[in-house]
């Protein structure tokens, strides 16, 4: 047995049948879904997000497409889509300006709440000339501005109409609205003023400067005005919010390198001038675009709250955080990171029950994304523990629970699958003969796992297997049922049967793409008979043919679809992508109301503990990664449930902090526990693995009697090379067990 360091876990009390254990859930953990993905809807990149929601309730996301490259010159459409859940869903793409082959950018609208009009402010340039190259004026060799507006809830627009002359002076040349959105004010003699932040380029005598200014209308939108300046130069793009004592505070962009942090200025008459222009050396940045927001205003028995987003980094574009201010932006008490990875510019909004949204670019501007979350997520950033309180089991002596499936000398053998036939006895297993890779085997237990049969005969070209076999029951809309096995890496193949695995098809290639562990977790859709999805994840090295790994390594994870009952699938598409942690092998369980999935992620960087996400719509959308608790930290989650509704769930152990690390274990808990960031009930030690950390990917089957049998591979003798053993147990002994207290030390 390795060396390992055993201490004791705190026990807290035990009632049957659920151990309870004090431990804090996570509550409002953000959600989020994809407005605009780069490559689709006929644009090569989407960025520059503003949006708002109209005295209806409909919220707006704006951007700009981008027809033929990244780039912020050339070919550019202002795009919108429109949703009446809150964010949880999107219409179709509608495109509000698209003039040729000229740039119609820099979204920042508007709503005056008096009227219902929303008010969007944009900006012109002829596509043929680069920002540096643009000229100062008001000629089409220079950057113009126009306002367009809807009065029928973001629908229609009107034909942009150009307000220049009135809001730019003549010797200035870059222009940008926003980008961002605009306010009407609400409090003292200028209440209804509708503010947008603009900025600009002064040339004088040779010399560009960034400045920060603002724009206005006190006729709710038939007329604009230029307003007040922002004292110094060497800032640009910014937004506004109103003070509780009736000052604004205008939030811009620094380019003073020798600052990292925004500049902030200050105006007592409703933006005519700005005053008092410093660094907010808390609002730290590498350059970019921020949001910043009212929540709420202050009232007897609470405080009013401003909402600050940006990348909070001095040197990259990541770390997407929201930021919550109690004393009008003077401090910043509480921030929490909403995206660690890559995420650039950003849009606060404030959503119904105030709810707070942010429309945001994400993962080095290949999409851009909603997300909602609450002031409760904000203030509770608490880190999540590297180790648990619960108790842990010890089963790894109890040698009459062991069964061995397959041993050969010398072999190494590992990575299984199993699947339960109808009958509820019979179960087949694959594994490769090797680490991950090699040619299938295949083997038939008929008495529910006690006994194995011989290697069995398989198609010829299972021999040609480059990575971890899954195999999974299906059925179709007609009621033809089958067995399907996949086959990983570039392409991924697939085998099916249609008599309960008697006889196999060849491996056949099942689309241009591949990945790791295909699949590795598969479920069976309530869109319709016949329909699933499944998922895989890929780090760039195998979905394509031709490698594709990224600098950082990105790792991505798939969900592809079948409608005629797992024959074939569509093109995988990615629902998260990210280099801060790696997320991957994905293990799917169904709520037990069967109205949500959650999908329990290995976390393989091993910065962090394992992940969770979840979906409300059968796979479509899906929340953000939510951090797990310590005691669910490990590699390949399977999870089923018992009759009593409780989930057992095997997987490798990687905890940060733990008696185990490295061995094959399970989790005892329910799925309340998992949305509600609750430890669970106890954990176990299957097998001990003489291996630091190769073991367990671990398939769990469920019999008629409540037994469960689960199954992977493992350094179980010193000396030896891995080979297969499966453990026998029902939760009523385990919980006798730990009536007894008789707890790992």
């Amino acid at each position: 047995m390795k060396n390992k360091s055993y201490h004791y876990r705190k026990f807290i009390g035990w009632s049957l049948p659920i151990f309870c254990v004090a431990t804090k859930s996570v509550l409002g953990a953000p959600s989020e879904t994809e407005v605009f993905v780069s490559g689709q809807d006929g644009h090569h990149t989407y960025r520059i997000p503003a949006s708002v929601v109209t005295t209806k309730g409909t919220l707006l996301a704006f951007c700009e497409g981008r027809k033929n490259s990244r780039s912020d010159t050339g070919d550019i459409d202002l795009v919108m889509k429109r949703s009446s859940d809150g964010g949880k869903s999107w219409s179709s793409m509608s495109v509000v300006w698209d003039d040729g082959l000229n740039t119609c950018g820099n979204p920042c609208p508007v709503v005056d709440r008096d009227t219902g009009t929303i008010h969007l402010l944009l900006t012109w340039n002829s596509g043929k000339i680069h920002e540096s190259k643009i000229k100062s004026g008001f000629g089409e060799d220079s950057r113009l501005v126009f306002v367009s507006h809807s009065t029928d809830d973001g629908k229609t627009w009107t034909k942009p109409k150009e307000i220049t002359a009135a809001t730019k002076k003549k010797n200035w040349t870059w222009y940008a609205t926003g980008p961002g959105a605009g306010i009407q004010l609400e409090k003292g003699k200028h209440a209804g003023r509708l503010v947008i932040p603009c900025d600009h380029k002064l040339q004088v005598h040779g010399d560009r400067s960034f400045r920060s200014h603002v724009i206005y209308s006190d006729d709710h939108g038939k007329t604009w005005h230029l307003g007040g300046i922002a004292p110094k130069a060497m800032v640009n793009e910014c937004e506004v919010v109103e003070l509780s004592d009736g000052r604004l505070l205008l939030n811009m962009r620094n380019y003073d390198k020798s600052i990292r942090a925004r500049q902030v200025c200050f105006s007592k008459d409703g933006g005519l001038s700005w005053q008092n222009q410093r660094h907010d050396k808390k609002l730290i940045e590498p350059i970019c675009q921020a949001s910043i927001r009212r929540l709420r205003w202050p009232a007897k028995e609470r405080l009013g709250v401003i909402l600050f987003s940006n990348p909070a980094s001095k040197n990259k574009r990541d770390k997407l955080t929201i930021r919550a201010s109690y004393d009008d932006g003077a401090t910043w008490k509480h921030s929490r990171e909403l995206y660690s990875g890559g995420s650039a510019y950003s849009c606060l909004v404030i959503l119904k029950n105030q709810a707070i949204g942010n429309l945001y670019e994400k993962d080095g501007y290949k999409r851009i994304v909603f997300a909602r979350s609450n002031l409760d997520w904000v203030e509770n950033n608490q880190p999540m523990s590297r180790g648990y309180t619960i108790p842990t089991l010890d089963l790894s002596k109890q040698s009459h629970r062991q069964v061995i499936v397959d041993r050969e000398k010398g072999q190494y053998l590992g990575h299984p699958t199993t699947v339960l036939l109808e009958d509820g006895k019979t179960i087949l297993i694959v594994y490769p003969k090797g680490h991950g890779k090699g040619g299938i085997i295949y083997k038939r237990s008929s008495d529910g796992g006690k006994t194995w049969s011989d290697r069995l005969p398989t198609p010829k070209n299972w021999s040609t297997s480059k990575e971890v076999p899954t195999i999974h029951r299906v059925v179709d809309a007609r009621g033809k049922k089958r067995l399907i096995m996949w086959s990983g890496l570039y392409p991924a193949r697939l085998a099916a049967s249609e008599d309960d695995g008697a006889n196999w098809s060849e491996l056949k290639k099942a689309g241009d793409w591949g990945g790791i562990v295909v699949m590795g977790c598969l479920e069976e859709l309530k869109t319709g008979k016949g329909n699933y999805m499944a998922m895989f994840h890929d780090d760039g090295r195998f979905f394509t043919e031709k490698p594709m790994r990224q600098n950082p390594t990105v790792f991505s994870l798939y969900k592809t679809f079948s409608k005629d009952g797992g024959l074939t699938w569509s093109t995988p598409k990615p629902i998260l992508a990210r280099s801060d942690v790696h997320l991957c092998e994905p293990g799917i369980i169904r709520s037990p109301n069967g109205k949500q999935l959650a999908v329990l992620l290995r976390e393989n960087s091993r910065r962090r503990n394992s992940y969770v996400i979840f979906s409300n719509d059968e796979g479509e959308t899906w929340t953000n990664p939510r951090e797990l608790p310590a005691s669910l930290t490990g590699d390949r989650h399977t999870g089923k449930y018992t009759s009593d509704g409780r989930l057992f769930i095997s997987f490798r152990d990687t905890t940060h902090d733990t008696p185990t690390k490295g061995d094959w274990v399970a989790w005892v808990g329910t799925y309340e526990d998992i949305t509600n960031g609750n430890e669970g009930q106890y954990r176990l030690r299957l097998m001990d693995n003489n291996n630091r950390w190769d073991c367990a990917y671990p398939p769990v089957e469920v019999l008629p009697d409540n037994t469960i049998v689960t199954t992977t591979y493992g350094h179980w003798t010193k000396g030896e090379k891995p080979y297969i053993a499966s453990i026998r147990l029902k939760l009523s002994e385990l919980d006798a067990i730990a009536k007894r207290k008789d707890f790992l030390k």
